[in-house]
């Protein structure tokens, strides 16, 4: 489980921002695999980093918000908001130092919360003038999103998909010799496997994963008996079993 982590509304914006950022490069979890190198937040860790009290200790500081009217109970009603809809979003949007206005702005948009991550990297957003907002933390946000954006994949669920091939759940990757196929070993992180049979300790396993075309063409293959579950990311379909 990932550390507790308290921020204080009584601290500066400035110590709370580094905060957040100390928390998430602590917390991040890095790994080598086919190429990539991977890189992303595990469930456990953005869970701590944001709740209620968190979000609205941020949101009460924030120094573009403050410089606006923005009374007690609109601070409250944009807390409860960010905590029901974009506790992901919001964690964006401090470690890069975007501010609170940012995502007050970029929440005012249709389709924009952390059940529609990751957002295309065409997104735009409109300011209050109703004109294309030029703010370069936009650009900012569409990249660094992809830390928060790491699949929990379901046991025995040969159809799921996860949005970056570089945001794998993976924490260790070894490559196995084959002469005409790319098949490697991997653990994937324990934050981001669900519904897997009690009595093993599935995070310390290692799996067999074995990279095709898609879904129609992994079905065909002599490790389909052997698998637990299957994803596609990135015009790659990933099978997954047990050695």
């Amino acid at each position: 489980m990932a550390d507790q982590i308290i921020i204080l509304r009584s601290s500066s914006y400035e110590r709370q921002m580094t905060q957040i950022e100390n928390y998430v490069l602590k917390h991040m979890v890095t790994a080598k695999f086919a190429g990539r190198h991977l890189e992303f937040l595990p469930c456990s860790a953005m869970a701590a980093l944001a709740t209620v009290g968190n979000i609205g200790a941020v949101v009460e500081q924030d120094p573009e918000l403050l410089k606006r009217y923005f009374p007690s109970h609109s601070v409250n009603f944009f807390t409860n908001r960010i905590a029901k809809e974009a506790k992901r979003m919001f964690i964006v949007a401090a470690a890069e130092r975007l501010g609170m206005d940012f995502l007050r702005i970029l929440m005012r948009e249709h389709l924009t919360a952390d059940e529609y991550l990751p957002l295309p990297h065409g997104f735009r957003i409109r300011d209050e003038n109703n004109v294309f907002w030029d703010d370069k933390g936009l650009d900012g946000f569409l990249e660094a999103q992809r830390m928060v954006c790491a699949p929990v994949f379901n046991a025995w669920k040969c159809d799921q998909n996860a949005a970056f091939a570089d945001a794998l759940p993976i924490v260790e990757a070894k490559k196995m010799e084959s002469e005409d196929e790319e098949i490697w070993q991997v653990r994937f992180h324990k934050d981001h496997l669900f519904g897997f049979p009690e009595g093993q300790i599935w995070e310390k396993k290692w799996f067999i994963l074995k990279m095709f075309e898609d879904l129609e063409e992994a079905r065909k293959d002599s490790r389909w008996e052997k698998k637990m579950f299957g994803f596609t990311c990135e015009d790659t379909y990933y099978l997954v079993g047990l050695r």
